[in-house]
């Protein structure tokens, strides 16, 4: 998917033999993609105290890392930058990660893709 967001003017996404989505990767990205999100990683002895700070945040999924949707990623990350700081929380990384074409291929499938797909 990287290849074909780099090269192509249009993309197709193929969902059992149908087109699911058709348009350019930057719109389908934007559109169908979601917000982009802030991924937090912070030291693992200060994660209760990151995930209280962030309580606010209702669009947050929690796995190895914190994130939190967000369509101002700039605004959000300063704040949420300034709230962990303010709280002692240790970070080892803060990023802005925008949608993917494989995260539109996963919202209009259900599945990831595979090295078979």
């Amino acid at each position: 998917m990287y290849e074909a967001d780099e090269i192509c003017d249009r993309v197709a996404i193929m969902e059992k033999g149908k087109i699911a989505a058709l348009d350019e990767p930057h719109i389908l990205k934007k559109t169908i993609g979601g917000d982009p999100s802030i991924h937090i990683k912070v030291k693992e002895s200060h994660r209760r105290k990151a995930l209280a700070a962030l309580k606010r945040y209702r669009n947050m999924t929690i796995d190895d890392e914190i994130r939190v949707s967000a369509t101002n990623p700039w605004e959000v990350m300063r704040e949420v930058s300034n709230k962990l700081t303010s709280e002692g929380v240790l970070t080892e990384k803060i990023e802005i990660v925008e949608p993917t074409l494989e995260d539109v291929f996963l919202k209009l499938s259900g599945r990831k893709l595979t090295e078979e797909s």
